[in-house]
């Protein structure tokens, strides 16, 4: 069976604590960006992958200055990282403290921005994210929910009988 779940905005953060953390990228993205929107900071839903089963994102915020923070709660980033090659903060070392037992090295672009990620044994994997945003809409529909009037949305959640 199932049924609609109405949910808002403001209780992704309770719902993701009351699930113990299980949450995915999508709904972790949508979560902070309301946190934003409440704290009057512009922020957006940028991704990789879309439309497939790989698909992945994380949210852009921009602080009071006009520069551009990266947050991806998805990968357990709770610090942000400047993704602006011309700020003189700007830096492409690899820095401690975004990944869990390794580093992170940004190479950013106008149009993208590209993470390598340094694991202790010294393999390196590559994350390249669009900077275009990622419309609301679509950001829904991957999150699993769809949109009813101003900030509302609605869960679809399936009851599964393993009896028998």
């Amino acid at each position: 069976m199932i049924y609609p779940c109405e949910k808002t905005e403001g209780l992704y953060e309770s719902d993701t604590r009351s699930v113990k953390g299980v949450a995915n990228c999508f709904d972790l993205a949508i979560w902070l960006m309301e946190e934003f929107r409440e704290s009057g900071i512009s922020a957006y839903a940028t991704g990789h992958d879309l439309h497939t089963p790989h698909a992945h994102v994380a949210v852009v915020a921009i602080n009071e200055e006009g520069h551009k923070y990266f947050w991806d709660l998805g990968d357990q980033w709770i610090d942000p990282i400047l993704i602006e090659r011309d700020n003189e903060d700007y830096c492409e070392d690899a820095l401690d403290g975004f990944v869990t037992e390794g580093k992170i090295r940004v190479e950013a672009s106008p149009s993208t921005v590209n993470f390598n990620y340094i694991r202790p044994n010294g393999k390196v994997s590559q994350q390249k994210f669009d900077l275009q945003p990622i419309q609301r809409e679509e950001l829904l529909m991957w999150s699993g929910r769809i949109e009813l009037g101003s900030w509302t949305i609605i869960s679809i959640r399936a009851s599964v009988n393993r009896s028998g």
